[in-house]
């Protein structure tokens, strides 16, 4: 007798699916985890909902199993369901509504459109308030999703009494598109939908994926923006791999802060759609690819994130450019360069340079700088008794003006290059 788990890894956050055989009380099954397939070390106890790995070590509770049997849900199941969602539909308080639109970045045509509403508590797990977020397959509710306002642990429960879809296409009318943007979570789909984008999610976290679901995107264009950390990256590679077999991807860097995702870009950022869009036209088309052609790619893609047009530039809005050696001498970020023929003294200027940058004073009389800095010279034709010759001078005569100390000569560092 065999039948089928989905396993949370709670490392990857994801589930795993795995078909297993029953032995005595419990199911043993292949692990996922590495490449022995001759010896099925994972146990499964369906009783305390628990798996472990003989072999790695790898353990965890059951997502959801007996799937095959919960394909077909009783009409009686999702009549329950839709009741349910209508009801926490109406249970949207005005406070909700507030954070949903301006924390969530989500519409209000949106809201309603897709039932989103609020529950006092979960049916089967208890805890504290939770968003509740239908899943609508043909006008019936097949699942709800329940997501937590307190970042309860876990972050989301799916409605699971008799239903079955805990891993699902959500929401699954975006399929209609030629163009899907992949998000991470239901709430950051209904953000991406709130500003015109088609976006579509997998129930159950980063990287989850059933081979079910590659078909349906045959031919289409998928950009895929998970969220700005190590699962994300992680979950988008393993997607993207199984989707450019029969799709165009691209997985899109947002370029924001651990942690963050599409709802940041849009709603704490206030970034556009087009913005995005430009984004996403910009990334290369996704490929397997080696270690040292990814770190090729990493660089070209670093190096065209730098990148702008003239029009892109005049629209910018920047900062006031900083300066480490002022009246535009020195910036901040960037490099200057200092030439001249030989014997022209670009020595003597480059060391008079450091000396007042490690003293925070005024370079040649009218550059001031504002404070002291650690200078690291690089010198290959100069010899040391050279430079200590050059430097004496200097400084003897920098202190006929101003006062440099031995802390501050510690700050200017020679390193020869030979």
């Amino acid at each position: 007798m065999q039948k089928t788990f989905e396993l949370w890894d709670n490392e990857e956050k994801r589930v795993i699916e795995v078909v297993a055989k029953r032995q005595g009380r419990e199911w043993r099954a292949f692990c996922p985890k590495h490449a022995d397939k001759k010896h099925p070390n994972l146990d499964i106890n369906e009783e305390k909902q628990v798996f472990l790995c003989r072999a790695c070590g790898w353990k965890g509770h059951i997502y959801q199993s007996n799937l095959k049997e919960r394909r077909v849900p009783k009409p009686r199941d999702l009549q329950e369901a839709m009741e349910k969602a209508e009801k926490y539909h109406r249970n949207l308080s005005d406070s909700l509504l507030i954070f949903l639109k301006e924390a969530r970045g989500l519409t209000a045509e949106i809201i309603r459109k897709y039932k989103i509403g609020l529950a006092n508590t979960h049916p089967e797990y208890g805890g504290g308030e939770r968003i509740t977020i239908p899943m609508l397959k043909n006008k019936k509710c097949i699942n709800i999703r329940f997501h937590s306002l307190k970042d309860e642990k876990p972050k989301d429960y799916p409605l699971t009494a008799g239903l079955p879809y805990a891993v699902y296409l959500y929401p699954e009318n975006q399929l209609r598109n030629k163009e899907i943007w992949l998000c991470e979570g239901e709430l950051d789909v209904l953000c991406a939908l709130s500003h015109g984008l088609p976006a579509i999610t997998v129930t159950s976290g980063a990287g989850t994926w059933k081979n079910e679901f590659t078909p349906l995107f045959d031919g289409k264009k998928v950009n895929i923006v998970f969220d700005c950390d190590e699962p994300g990256k992680k979950g988008a590679e393993r997607v993207a791999e199984i989707l450019s077999r029969v799709a165009q991807v691209r997985i899109i860097d947002l370029g924001l802060r651990e942690g963050q995702d599409v709802t940041d870009w849009f709603v704490n950022y206030g970034k556009s759609k087009e913005e995005l869009e430009k984004l996403a036209k910009r990334t290369p088309i996704f490929e397997k690819l080696t270690k040292a052609e990814q770190e090729i790619r990493n660089n070209a893609l670093e190096l065209a994130s730098q990148s702008l047009t003239v029009k892109e530039l005049l629209e910018t809005k920047l900062p006031e450019e900083e300066f480490l050696i002022r009246n535009g001498l020195m910036p901040k970020g960037g490099y200057i360069l200092l030439a001249g023929a030989t014997k022209e003294g670009k020595t003597i200027l480059a060391l008079q340079m450091g000396l007042h940058l490690i003293s925070a004073t005024p370079f040649l009389e009218q550059f001031p700088i504002k404070e002291k800095r650690r200078v690291l010279y690089l010198y290959a034709e100069n010899t040391l008794n050279g430079l200590n010759n050059i430097l004496d001078k200097q400084i003897a005569g920098l202190q006929q003006s101003f006062e440099i100390s031995n802390d501050d000569l510690d700050n200017l560092i020679l390193q020869g290059t030979k």
